[in-house]
């Protein structure tokens, strides 16, 4: 499916929309637009059907974070900004799925603040707690939030909830989850102090004797 999607976005892109008769150029944007998210949703189901071998070494987080931030600047809505602040321990981790579940969650914030109508404002916040051996880190958005009830449940594969995008595949958050299952971490959904959504990733990390 994905080797035939990329053939079809392929093509579109070769056919130049000035040359074409006015009426039919936005079929082409259809064709470009819709072949991209059905790749980006046969990712995710890969994701799922082909787990990838995790890689362990000692990763930073903060660069981490950054990076996915980096990648995704032009991705995200207009004016979105990602400010990664706070203080952040190394871990053991697979760096490339730790971007991917920094990216995931990225995009759920940015698209749940454009749905809703206001500039997207992202923090990636990090903090050591050294009496329990473990890094936090919190993506928070100035988003409309999720209601309590629905807090578990978006963790569920393929669910969307009434306010979500459409085009997704209801896997965005259960890949996070994955991830961090597969780091040892934990994952909680909280509201945010003055709106929004915090998603918060807790990493253990080896204490210093």
């Amino acid at each position: 499916m994905r080797n035939g999607l990329a053939t079809i976005h392929g093509y579109s892109r070769l056919i130049d929309p000035i040359a074409l008769p006015p009426q039919y150029r936005p079929y082409v944007d259809g064709i470009r637009q819709e072949t991209e998210v059905l790749g980006k949703v046969v990712t995710n189901f890969l994701n799922f059907a082909r787990p990838e071998h995790v890689t362990f070494a000692l990763v930073d987080l903060r660069a981490i974070a950054q990076r996915a931030a980096d990648e995704l600047h032009h991705e995200l809505p207009s004016g979105t900004t990602v400010d990664v602040q706070g203080d952040f321990e190394p871990v053991d981790g697979d760096e490339v799925m730790l971007r991917q579940a920094f990216g995931n969650l990225l995009r759920n914030a940015a698209e749940a603040c454009d749905l809703s109508g206001v500039v997207p404002r992202i923090a990636i916040v990090g903090r050591i707690d050294r009496a329990h051996a473990s890094c936090w880190v919190a993506v928070e958005d100035n988003g409309p939030g999720i209601p309590a009830e629905e807090r578990e449940r978006v963790l569920d594969r393929f669910y969307r909830p009434a306010q979500a995008p459409t085009g997704g595949s209801g896997l965005g958050l259960a890949i996070v989850r994955e991830i961090a299952q597969a780091h040892d971490a934990t994952l909680a959904l909280e509201p945010r102090e003055g709106g929004g959504l915090r998603v918060v990733l807790r990493f253990p990390f080896k204490a210093s004797t």
